[in-house]
């Protein structure tokens, strides 16, 4: 269906935010304009985030952040983790976002692209202290508010850090996550 004809969303910009998960999903889908790039029938990034810099509107801002979280999703499922340490950086400082899931969305992708990174480029040390605070907001939010699939992103989380470590039971908890 055209989501374009719900005049409700065009007026909160709502639209703009569902369109980023659709697009994530279309390109994960391989439909997009490529494995990691959040561009496609639904949204292209570049301009989204170009119109979400130059408004003052809040639901721009929010856009911002679904953008933000879309990527880091999109980066670790595709192993483009320098890419994703590009995103993180760039958003230093900018919040957790509007909304508690895309906290945890920033915060669990963040973590695990900064493990990842760890275990790939061997600078075990560098990668696992940005990791932490990531883990460490994480579980804190997810405290408050357990989701239905939170188990199985707590295995993610110890998989990717025991691989970190090169500790066998690493396997044991990708299968749990899966």
């Amino acid at each position: 269906t055209d989501m374009t004809a719900c005049s409700d969303f065009k007026d909160s910009g709502s639209l703009m935010l569902i369109k980023v998960w659709a697009q994530l999903a279309e390109t994960l889908q391989g439909k997009g304009r490529g494995p990691c790039v959040l561009s496609g029938s639904y949204l292209d990034a570049d301009k989204a985030i170009s119109l979400a810099t130059q408004t003052k509107d809040p639901n721009y801002k929010k856009l911002a952040h679904d953008l933000h979280s879309a990527r880091l999703v999109l980066y670790y499922l595709n192993g483009e983790y320098r890419e994703a340490e590009k995103e993180i950086s760039q958003f230093k400082g900018q919040g957790d976002g509007p909304t508690h899931f895309k906290s945890l969305l920033n915060q669990v992708f963040g973590a695990l692209n900064c493990y990842a990174l760890a275990r790939k480029t061997q600078k075990i040390k560098t990668y696992s202290k940005l990791a932490e605070p990531f883990a460490r907001r994480w579980m804190l939010l997810h405290a408050n508010c357990p989701s239905s699939n939170s188990k199985a992103m707590v295995a993610l989380l110890k998989a990717e850090k025991r691989a970190v470590q090169r500790d066998p039971v690493a396997g044991e908890y990708y299968s749990k996550a899966i």
